[in-house]
Formats: C-alpha cells, sequence, structure tokens
C-alpha cells in the first residue's frame, strides 16, 4: 500500500496565510507498505514545487539521467524561482540545492520507485491516485487562504497552468 501525503501545510513565514507567498510548504510522508521513503519530520518542502514535478511522474520518468525537476530535487526545499524554460518542460523552478529525491520509473503498469539502494514497486493506477490526492492536498490549501497576490514573473502562470493540464488528463486517465 502506497502512502503520499503533505502534512504541517504553511506559507513560508509560517503563518496559516499569506497572499504574497505563491509557494505552498509543509513536509511530505511517503510510505509504500512498512518501509518509510520520507518520514513527515524529517524536512520542510516546498509542496507547490514537489507537486508539479509528482504529476509529471505520471508519465514521465524521473531518474538521474532523465529528471522531471531539472536541477532541483522531486520533494525541493525551495522551488521559489520560476521561469519560463526551453528544456524538456516548460517551466522550471528553483532554489537553495537541498531536498529529497526518490526517483520514479515506469514498467509497464507499474511503477518502481528507488530512495537509495532500495526499490519499491507499486501499481501506476495507484501512483496516479496518490500523486493526485497530494496535489488535491495542495489545492485545498490554496483554495483555504485569501487570493494571491498576482506574481510579476509570468512564469507562475506556466507553472499553474502545466499543474492544471496534468491534472485533468491524469483524472481522465483514472
Amino acid at each position: 500500500m502506497l502512502k503520499l501525503r503533505a502534512t504541517h501545510l504553511s506559507w513560508i513565514n509560517g503563518q496559516v496565510d499569506d497572499p504574497t507567498d505563491q509557494c505552498a510548504h509543509g513536509k511530505v510522508e511517503l510510505k509504500v507498505d512498512e518501509s518509510t521513503l520520507i518520514e513527515p519530520g524529517e524536512a520542510e518542502f516546498t509542496l507547490s514545487a514537489a507537486g508539479l514535478y509528482l504529476l509529471r511522474t505520471i508519465e514521465d520518468d524521473h531518474t538521474p539521467d532523465s529528471s522531471v525537476c531539472e536541477g532541483n530535487w522531486l520533494f525541493p526545499c525551495c522551488g521559489f524561482d520560476v521561469f519560463a524554460h526551453g528544456g524538456r518542460y516548460k517551466v522550471a523552478c528553483m532554489g537553495c540545492n537541498t531536498g529529497t529525491d526518490i526517483f520514479v520509473r515506469h514498467q509497464g503498469n507499474s511503477v518502481v520507485l528507488s530512495a537509495g539502494e532500495r526499490l519499491y514497486t507499486v501499481s501506476l493506477p495507484e501512483w496516479r491516485a496518490s500523486v493526485l490526492g497530494f496535489v488535491a492536498q495542495i489545492d485545498a490549501f490554496y483554495a483555504a487562504c485569501t487570493p494571491k497576490v498576482d506574481p510579476e514573473d509570468p512564469a507562475w502562470s506556466l507553472l499553474w497552468a502545466e499543474w492544471h493540464e496534468r491534472k485533468l488528463r491524469a483524472a481522465s486517465e483514472a
């Protein structure tokens, strides 16, 4: 059984609401059966960037040679610097060089997660449902707060456009 959930959601200032902060922050719990890949008390992550990256893993592998987060971690500490990108994806989220990487590789109708030397196999439908549940938590957190001040950087629109497009596509496959 796969468990992927966001916990302790907040804005960078630690508050439950901040209309100027574009990035949701918090902790993550990731477990496969009885094995814990990410402990909820382990670290603070930028969950909005992690959510986008996780949505990408529904269709694409995330490996050292083919990253869905191009220069960042799957669960990044920071992802506040968002910019239009001419690479594999139209938007990139950058920040500090800290985070947790879990590699994701598709094998038929299964997904293999790797953390260090350990491998964990889950079904693609279970992975998709878990990722969609995770991003639903992030969406609900944003919806419960006051509307965000429009960011000056238009790359944020690219981030949310890709987020919603991938989420809708994944939901239609479920």
